[in-house]
C-alpha cells in the first residue's frame, strides 16, 4: 500500500499527515470478491496510534497520496472546516499526465456538476514517453509526459482529475477520468499528490514526492 503515514506538522488544533496512495481517508465500502483485501483506513490507524478521538477536516481520495488533515476537537473542525470552505487555506497538488500541456501555465474553468470550477495548472518539465513506459501505461497514441504542478482555486469533487482529463492530459493511471486514453499503470494507483498547503503567507507545509514516482523516473531513463 506504498508505505505507511507519517505526522509532518502538529499543534494546538490539529495535525497534519501525509497519506500513502491507497490508504482510504475515511473508513470506505468493504472490497469484496476471491484474494479481496480492504485498504487500510488512515483515520482509523489514527485513532489506533495516538488513542485520541479525531474530527475529519476534509478527504483525499483513496488512490492519491500526501497533506491531509485532522482536529482535535469539535471547535477546530469548525474552524478548519472554515478555512477550506473560504479557501483560507490554498492546496497544490503535483501530478504526472499524459501529453504536454499546450502552454506553460493553464487556467480551467469548466463548471463541475453544475457549480463554477478553477483549476490552475503549470507545467513543471516535458518529455518524450518511451516505448517501455508507453507499454506499461497500455497507451497507444501520446508521446509525451509531463508533471504538472495544480492550484485548486475552488473546491468540487475530483476537481483535478476531472479537470485535466477535460483538457485531455489525464493524470498517469487514473483508471476513472483517464481510461479513454487507455493509461492503465501498476506502479501506482494514480499519480496525483497533494503536495502543499498553506494557511498564511509565510506559513505552508510540503509532504515529500512518493517513493513510487522513482518508477516513473526509472522508465524515463535512457
Amino acid at each position: 500500500m506504498h508505505g505507511a503515514p507519517a505526522l509532518l506538522y502538529e499543534n494546538a488544533e490539529i495535525w497534519i499527515f501525509s497519506k500513502p496512495a491507497g490508504w482510504w481517508s475515511v473508513p470506505g465500502r468493504p472490497i469484496t470478491g476471491v484474494d479481496s483485501i480492504s485498504p487500510p483506513c488512515l483515520s482509523a490507524w489514527i485513532e489506533t496510534q495516538f488513542k485520541k478521538k479525531i474530527w475529519i477536516v476534509h478527504r483525499l481520495d483513496r488512490g492519491t497520496s500526501g497533506l491531509i488533515v485532522f482536529a482535535k476537537s469539535a471547535e477546530a473542525h469548525q474552524k478548519w472546516c472554515r478555512n477550506f470552505e473560504t479557501r483560507t487555506l490554498q492546496k497544490t497538488y503535483r501530478a504526472w499526465v499524459l501529453g504536454k500541456l499546450p502552454l506553460p501555465t493553464v487556467m480551467i474553468k469548466t463548471p463541475i456538476d453544475g457549480k463554477p470550477s478553477r483549476t490552475q495548472v503549470r507545467r513543471l518539465k516535458f518529455c518524450e514517453m518511451p516505448p517501455k513506459l508507453r507499454d506499461a501505461l497500455s497507451v497507444p497514441n501520446p508521446t509525451q509526459i509531463s508533471e504538472v504542478e495544480i492550484t485548486l482555486l475552488t473546491g468540487r469533487q475530483h476537481q483535478a482529475r476531472r479537470h485535466l482529463s477535460e483538457l485531455g492530459h489525464p493524470v498517469l493511471g487514473d483508471l476513472r477520468y483517464g481510461l479513454v486514453f487507455g493509461n492503465r499503470f501498476k506502479a501506482f494507483c494514480h499519480a496525483l499528490h497533494a503536495w502543499r498547503l498553506a494557511w498564511t503567507p509565510d506559513q505552508h507545509i510540503e509532504a515529500p514526492l512518493p517513493l513510487q514516482w522513482d518508477q516513473i523516473d526509472e522508465y524515463l531513463l535512457p
